[in-house]
């Protein structure tokens, strides 16, 4: 794969700066632009040729018109400009006071076609010819950091790893954009998979008192879905559920011969008074009672 480097050094009298270029043989570019404009205003025309555009303003601000719409980035956002047909005139404009900072990859309708990427996921972009923004995620950020320093590594290298880490950047924000969607046979499944899973740490000892937040993390969701579910399938809560558990517990170890106050924080209880009321509304005796 052969690759084609252009660099321009204050690329107008109005915009100062450097613009870095890169381009393969296979429809995929990418540009780096780091300008300051000169007057209060500088306004441009560009011609928008038939790809898939990614913009990611990393400093500054971008203001695009775009097939009769207006575009504005702030710092950390991006659009997509799906252009797969035909040409489109627009233009950009630059504002003084401020360096705009900004990552541009090309993706020519020949590379879309050749890269093996299933055409399901351009599906949404065909339908609506319209620019999709969107927020640059901290994986999105660390995919940009490592693009803008891949010229750190060996000559040979750099070809593969751009083209590598171009296809995964909008693989990622394709991805930001149109989320898989899950059936509800699906969500069953995972549902059942979680419950699983909490059950699990309820019942173990090292977990028992972990709080809500601990043992969400550990299912791989969060409090509100993994109440939601839990109620829905045993219509009670969590930390009823967990708080019989423990009383189980604490039963268990009286039996055995443990003190109240044992039993008691075995239970989670600091004062015997609380505890042993709730032991009562379980279990219809005084803990004391217990032999």
């Amino acid at each position: 794969m052969k690759a084609k480097f252009y660099q321009h050094i204050d690329p107008s009298p109005e915009l100062l700066g450097i613009m870095n270029y890169r381009e393969f043989d296979n429809g995929l570019a990418w540009k780096l632009a780091q300008l300051q404009c000169q007057p209060k205003r500088f306004s441009e025309q560009i011609l928008f040729h038939p790809s898939l555009r990614l913009i990611f303003t990393l400093e500054g601000q971008t203001h695009l018109n775009y097939a009769d719409r207006t575009i504005t980035l702030n710092r950390g956002e991006g659009v997509i400009l799906p252009n797969l047909g035909c040409e489109i005139q627009g233009n950009k404009s630059f504002y003084a006071g401020y360096r705009q900072k900004e990552l541009v990859l090309f993706f020519e309708p020949e590379w879309i076609d050749n890269i093996g990427i299933d055409e399901s996921l351009f599906f949404h972009l065909e339908q609506r010819a319209a620019p999709h923004q969107f927020k640059i995620t901290s994986s999105i950020e660390l995919l940009i950091r490592q693009l803008m320093h891949s010229e750190d590594h060996p000559t040979q290298w750099q070809t593969p790893i751009q083209n590598n880490l171009c296809t995964t950047l909008l693989l990622e924000v394709m991805q930001t954009l149109f989320p898989p969607q899950i059936n509800g046979q699906q969500q069953k499944k995972i549902a059942s998979k979680r419950l699983e899973r909490l059950l699990s740490l309820l019942h173990n000892e090292q977990t028992i008192d972990w709080n809500m937040k601990q043992i969400a993390q550990h299912c791989c969701s969060n409090t509100t879905t993994l109440q939601r579910e839990f109620k829905a399938h045993y219509n009670t809560t969590i930390m009823n559920y967990l708080r019989q558990i423990k009383m189980q517990r604490a039963k268990h170890a009286l039996l055995g011969g443990a003190l109240v106050s044992e039993a008691a924080q075995l239970a989670g209880y600091r004062k015997i008074e609380c505890f042993s009321r709730q032991f009562y509304n379980q279990f219809g005796i005084y803990p004391s009672k217990i032999k």
